[in-house]
């Protein structure tokens, strides 16, 4: 099978799509600002894009907080407590 370089570019500006809606939605930060770090060339990691730490992380929109998997664990039984808890109120 042969792939032209105009399908291979539509088929991978449809992935990074996908890729940028999924975040964006599932996170805070703005679909622009999530592609224009996913496509910055001025702190070249490889090619294209653009490395953070946690804290920036946090500070772009990406993550909520910076922990381990402990403090991750607390925040899903929390959910769990609370999802539990208005379960039982609706009863």
């Amino acid at each position: 099978m042969v792939i032209g370089v105009a399908q291979t570019y539509e088929y991978f500006e449809r992935i990074q799509e996908r890729i940028l809606n999924f975040i964006a939605g599932n996170s805070s930060i703005q679909k622009d600002r999530l592609k224009a770090l996913m496509l910055d060339t001025s702190k070249l990691a490889k090619d294209v894009g653009t490395v953070l730490d946690g804290r920036e992380a946090v500070a772009e929109g990406l993550i909520n907080e910076v922990g381990g998997i402990d403090k991750a664990m607390e925040r899903l039984n929390r959910i769990f407590c609370m999802q539990y808890l208005w379960e039982l109120s609706r009863d």
